[in-house]
This record gives structure tokens, sequence and C-alpha cells, in this order.
């Protein structure tokens, strides 16, 4: 399950970004083509719903539970209203790397 949240997250952060810029960490590894598309369904109607209910910039408590939600459902640690809509996820597996996750929904 939990790499399903890293592919559905890896996901997201593909269908959000049409460039990625920042080299990625040699830790990192891409997810498979078999864990891409096992999840794109679920983060194309993701996709689909946050661009048919939009909400005011700033504002954006909904996104920003649609967001969290699948992260606390997995049982990791999460914090909203960081900077009023931000989530802070923090990713613990035991002992070894822990991965902090922070979205922001708008940049000022």
């Amino acid at each position: 399950m939990k790499s399903r949240l890293l592919a559905w997250f890896s996901s997201c952060l593909l269908v959000a970004s049409s460039a990625v810029t920042a080299e990625r960490p040699t830790a990192w590894t891409a997810p498979s083509a078999e864990q891409v598309n096992a999840v794109y369904p679920e983060v194309e109607a993701l996709y689909l719903d946050l661009h048919r209910n939009p909400e005011l910039s700033l504002r954006e408590q909904q996104t920003s539970a649609k967001l969290a939600e699948p992260v606390k459902a997995l049982g990791y640690e999460v914090t909203t209203g960081v900077g009023g809509t931000g989530v802070v996820a923090v990713l613990r597996n035991g002992k070894g790397p822990t991965v902090l996750l922070r979205t922001d929904m708008d940049v000022s």
C-alpha cells in the first residue's frame, strides 16, 4: 500500500507538471509503468475533480483536504493548515530514511 502511495504521489506530480527541471536524488527510484498505470484512474479522477471544482486563491480548503485524506488513511502523520492551506506529511516506515512531503496550494 505504501508503494502505491509513492506511485500515486509521483503520478500526481507527473500530471501536475509538464516538465521536471530539478535533478532527482540518487536514492529515488521512479515508479514502474505498472505502478503508475494501477493508480492512473484514481489520479485522473482527482485531477478532473480539482479542476471541475476550483477554489479561490488562498482558500483551497477542500483541495487541501483531498490531498491530506489518502495520506492520513495510510496512517502517516499529517499536519494541515500549514501557512493557511498547506499540508505536511511525515512518511515514516520503521528504521531508515524518513520522507517529508509538503504541498502548497498557492505560492505568493
